[in-house]
Protein backbone atom coordinates (compact mmCIF):
# COMPACT_ATOMS: atom_id res chain seq x y z
CA UNK A 1 0.00 0.00 0.00
CA UNK A 2 3.04 2.38 0.64
CA UNK A 3 4.84 1.36 -2.66
CA UNK A 4 1.22 2.37 -4.39
CA UNK A 5 0.77 5.71 -2.90
CA UNK A 6 4.17 7.06 -3.77
CA UNK A 7 4.42 5.68 -6.92
CA UNK A 8 1.21 7.54 -7.67
CA UNK A 9 2.41 10.83 -6.03
CA UNK A 10 6.07 10.72 -7.91
CA UNK A 11 3.89 10.25 -11.19
CA UNK A 12 1.80 13.10 -10.61
CA UNK A 13 4.60 15.24 -9.58
CA UNK A 14 6.63 14.05 -12.97
CA UNK A 15 3.44 14.91 -15.37
CA UNK A 16 3.47 18.66 -13.10
CA UNK A 17 7.07 19.35 -14.08
CA UNK A 18 6.68 18.01 -17.44
CA UNK A 19 2.93 20.21 -17.86
CA UNK A 20 5.19 23.41 -17.04
CA UNK A 21 7.68 22.66 -19.26
CA UNK A 22 5.71 22.09 -22.24
CA UNK A 23 3.19 24.86 -21.20
CA UNK A 24 6.49 27.58 -21.26
CA UNK A 25 7.78 26.21 -24.22
CA UNK A 26 4.19 26.82 -26.06
CA UNK A 27 3.60 30.38 -24.37
CA UNK A 28 7.06 31.60 -25.79
CA UNK A 29 6.25 30.24 -29.35
CA UNK A 30 2.73 31.54 -29.48
CA UNK A 31 3.48 35.72 -28.55
CA UNK A 32 5.39 38.08 -30.15
CA UNK A 33 8.59 38.94 -28.02
CA UNK A 34 8.35 42.77 -27.74
CA UNK A 35 10.88 44.48 -26.55
CA UNK A 36 11.22 48.35 -24.73
CA UNK A 37 14.19 50.12 -26.08
CA UNK A 38 15.60 52.34 -23.21
CA UNK A 39 14.25 55.97 -23.82
CA UNK A 40 17.63 57.84 -26.09
CA UNK A 41 18.45 54.64 -27.29
CA UNK A 42 20.02 54.86 -31.30
CA UNK A 43 18.91 52.30 -32.96
CA UNK A 44 22.27 51.17 -35.01
CA UNK A 45 22.55 50.34 -38.56
CA UNK A 46 25.04 48.63 -40.38
CA UNK A 47 26.57 49.28 -43.94
CA UNK A 48 26.71 47.01 -46.16
CA UNK A 49 30.43 46.16 -47.28
CA UNK A 50 29.18 44.53 -50.55
CA UNK A 51 29.89 48.37 -52.44
CA UNK A 52 33.61 48.16 -50.72
CA UNK A 53 36.58 48.04 -52.81
CA UNK A 54 40.10 48.18 -51.97
CA UNK A 55 42.46 50.48 -54.54
CA UNK A 56 44.72 48.28 -56.50
CA UNK A 57 47.80 49.38 -56.49
CA UNK A 58 49.47 46.10 -57.75
CA UNK A 59 51.44 46.37 -61.11
CA UNK A 60 52.21 43.39 -62.55
CA UNK A 61 55.76 42.85 -64.76
CA UNK A 62 54.54 41.41 -68.36
CA UNK A 63 58.00 41.75 -69.80
CA UNK A 64 58.96 38.29 -69.96
CA UNK A 65 59.46 35.47 -72.80
CA UNK A 66 56.44 34.20 -74.66
CA UNK A 67 56.79 30.59 -73.55
CA UNK A 68 55.15 29.70 -77.53
CA UNK A 69 57.03 31.48 -79.74
CA UNK A 70 60.00 32.75 -77.79
CA UNK A 71 59.59 36.33 -78.60
CA UNK A 72 59.71 38.91 -75.56
CA UNK A 73 55.98 40.43 -74.99
CA UNK A 74 54.82 43.92 -76.07
CA UNK A 75 53.32 45.29 -73.00
CA UNK A 76 52.36 49.08 -72.43
CA UNK A 77 53.00 50.78 -69.88
CA UNK A 78 50.31 51.35 -67.49
CA UNK A 79 49.75 55.04 -66.00
CA UNK A 80 51.30 55.38 -62.71
CA UNK A 81 49.19 55.19 -59.78
CA UNK A 82 48.73 58.36 -58.13
CA UNK A 83 49.62 58.51 -54.45
CA UNK A 84 47.26 59.01 -51.83
CA UNK A 85 47.48 62.92 -50.35
CA UNK A 86 44.87 62.33 -47.42
CA UNK A 87 47.48 59.92 -45.62
CA UNK A 88 50.62 61.10 -44.40
CA UNK A 89 53.88 58.93 -45.83
CA UNK A 90 55.45 56.92 -43.10
CA UNK A 91 58.56 55.37 -43.24
CA UNK A 92 60.05 52.51 -41.69
CA UNK A 93 63.27 54.78 -39.50
CA UNK A 94 59.79 55.74 -37.33
CA UNK A 95 59.75 52.50 -36.06
CA UNK A 96 61.62 50.97 -33.47
CA UNK A 97 63.20 47.81 -33.93
CA UNK A 98 61.72 44.82 -31.58
CA UNK A 99 64.12 43.88 -29.31
CA UNK A 100 64.90 40.50 -29.09
CA UNK A 101 63.55 37.82 -27.08
CA UNK A 102 64.95 36.60 -23.95
CA UNK A 103 65.42 32.43 -23.74
CA UNK A 104 64.93 31.76 -20.24
CA UNK A 105 64.65 28.33 -20.59
CA UNK A 106 68.66 28.10 -20.31
CA UNK A 107 68.42 29.08 -16.67
CA UNK A 108 67.05 27.20 -13.75
CA UNK A 109 67.12 27.69 -10.09
CA UNK A 110 67.37 24.49 -8.73
CA UNK A 111 67.14 24.83 -5.10
CA UNK A 112 69.02 26.75 -2.19
CA UNK A 113 71.75 26.12 0.76
CA UNK A 114 72.81 27.75 3.63
CA UNK A 115 76.27 28.63 4.41
CA UNK A 116 76.05 28.06 8.13
CA UNK A 117 79.27 30.48 8.23
CA UNK A 118 78.40 33.58 7.26
CA UNK A 119 73.98 32.76 7.45
CA UNK A 120 73.76 33.25 3.56
CA UNK A 121 71.54 31.76 1.41
CA UNK A 122 73.37 30.38 -1.95
CA UNK A 123 71.51 29.36 -4.94
CA UNK A 124 72.07 26.72 -7.03
CA UNK A 125 71.37 27.65 -10.31
CA UNK A 126 71.91 25.92 -13.85
CA UNK A 127 72.88 28.21 -16.72
CA UNK A 128 73.10 27.01 -20.04
CA UNK A 129 73.73 22.79 -19.05
CA UNK A 130 76.54 24.09 -16.26
CA UNK A 131 76.12 24.23 -12.32
CA UNK A 132 76.57 27.38 -10.36
CA UNK A 133 76.98 28.17 -6.89
CA UNK A 134 75.60 32.13 -6.49
CA UNK A 135 74.90 34.36 -3.72
CA UNK A 136 73.19 37.94 -4.21
CA UNK A 137 75.40 40.59 -6.12
CA UNK A 138 77.14 37.46 -7.78
CA UNK A 139 77.56 36.53 -11.76
CA UNK A 140 77.97 33.18 -13.55
CA UNK A 141 77.49 33.45 -17.63
CA UNK A 142 75.82 36.55 -18.13
CA UNK A 143 73.16 35.70 -15.12
CA UNK A 144 73.05 38.28 -11.88
CA UNK A 145 71.42 37.39 -8.90
CA UNK A 146 69.74 40.68 -7.27
CA UNK A 147 66.76 38.45 -4.75
CA UNK A 148 67.32 35.33 -3.37
CA UNK A 149 64.19 34.09 -1.44
CA UNK A 150 63.84 30.69 -0.44
CA UNK A 151 61.52 29.93 -3.20
CA UNK A 152 62.86 31.95 -6.13
CA UNK A 153 65.16 33.88 -6.65
CA UNK A 154 65.50 37.78 -9.03
CA UNK A 155 68.01 37.30 -11.82
CA UNK A 156 69.18 39.71 -14.03
CA UNK A 157 69.75 38.11 -17.78
CA UNK A 158 70.83 40.55 -20.86
CA UNK A 159 69.18 43.36 -19.66
CA UNK A 160 65.88 41.69 -18.49
CA UNK A 161 65.09 40.66 -14.84
CA UNK A 162 63.00 37.97 -14.03
CA UNK A 163 61.72 36.03 -11.04
CA UNK A 164 62.45 32.20 -11.32
CA UNK A 165 61.16 29.74 -9.19
CA UNK A 166 62.73 26.41 -7.97
CA UNK A 167 62.29 23.60 -10.26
Amino acid sequence: MKNKTMTIVLIVSVMAVWGIVFYRIFQASGEESSFITAAGAKKSTYESLDEYRMKDTLVLALNYRNPFSGRQMQVAIPPAVPEATDQPVTSMSNYATPEPEVNWSVIKYTGYIVNPEFKRIVALMTIQGKEFMLTEGQQAGGVKILKNNRDSVKVSYLGKTKFLKVQ
